[in-house]
């Protein structure tokens, strides 16, 4: 740990591996190890290394998704999918599995304009979304989903919760943005812009 604070990873990676060879039940070394070598572009090894972390903690639904989500930056949609699917049925009361489940739908679903994906993805969110102590970033996704489905109505209403609820998500603000524009509010959809840009950079033009 005090190499990775000194920036020196590839030493740290290696003093963690020694660690584990010593002691392969060290969960927090493989968690460590794991966002090293994601970092690194080492995305095989990370995963693995997260995917033996859920095995030494099955109690723990976090570690699943955490497995899950890796498998969705790295583009392995099918992977993902079929990680978090497995989460949904060893904790089906687990909220933060169906919000991760939500998210990868709406990635396939944004990016490949796939409206199964996207139906798949409100399946997911609305329960969480229900929820009074949802967050802005579940709101958000919840919001965008709706947008995609083209249910503006829903979808600009969500978003003006997702952007009044702290810690609020500055993606919030964006999608409320284009909901807004949809809906021919230009004004609100300029407001919500500036508070985008304020929140995240002038230049920035995207989540």
């Amino acid at each position: 740990m005090c190499l990775k604070d000194q920036k020196r990873d590839k030493d740290a990676a290696k003093s963690l591996t020694r660690a584990l060879a010593i002691n392969p039940a060290l969960g927090p070394a493989r968690e460590e190890l794991a966002g090293l070598d994601l970092a690194q572009g080492k995305t095989r090894e990370g995963i693995e290394q997260l995917e033996a972390v859920a095995a030494l903690e099955p109690s723990q639904p976090r570690r699943l998704v955490d497995v899950g989500l890796a498998y969705a930056r790295a583009g392995d949609y099918d992977n993902a999918i079929t990680t978090l699917g497995r989460a949904a049925q060893r904790y089906p009361e687990t909220e933060a599995v169906y919000v991760a489940l939500g998210r990868v739908w709406l990635t396939i679903g944004d990016t490949q304009k796939d409206r199964v994906a996207v139906s798949k993805a409100l399946q997911a969110l609305e329960s969480a979304a229900g929820r009074p102590d949802a967050t802005s970033d579940t709101l958000t996704l919840y919001g965008r989903a709706l947008l995609l489905a083209d249910r503006v109505d829903d979808s600009e209403r969500v978003l003006q919760q997702a952007s009044a609820t702290l810690p609020v998500d500055p993606a919030a603000f964006y999608y409320l943005s284009s909901a807004a524009q949809r809906h021919g509010h230009v004004s609100a959809a300029r407001d919500a812009m500036a508070k985008y840009k304020t929140l995240v950079g002038q230049d920035t033009t995207t989540p």
